[in-house]
């Protein structure tokens, strides 16, 4: 629902689906990605952290990778940002 919702442009109902859902399933790497990308602009500490989450759980997923730089990059922590894991 929070992937439709946020596909529909309703990005508040997207972040409080996507809560929930991290608060069901807190290992799930998909929905962990999709929430820091939409919190990026809100949250971006938090949208860091969730990012580290579901990089951590699939280092191999490129997407994964490339939104975890690109959100180090964007709060100006370029050492972690180019950080190979």
């Amino acid at each position: 629902m929070a992937t439709i919702e946020k596909a529909l442009g309703n990005s508040q109902r997207a972040l409080k689906l996507f809560k929930r859902s991290t608060n069901i399933s807190q290992n799930n790497s998909d929905i962990l990605q999709n929430y820091s990308g939409l919190l990026e602009k809100q949250d971006l500490k938090n949208a860091i952290l969730l990012s580290d989450k579901a990089v951590h759980i699939s280092p191999e997923n490129s997407k994964y990778l490339e939104r975890n730089g690109y959100l180090k990059w964007q709060a100006d922590d370029l050492g972690n940002a180019l950080e190979q894991r």
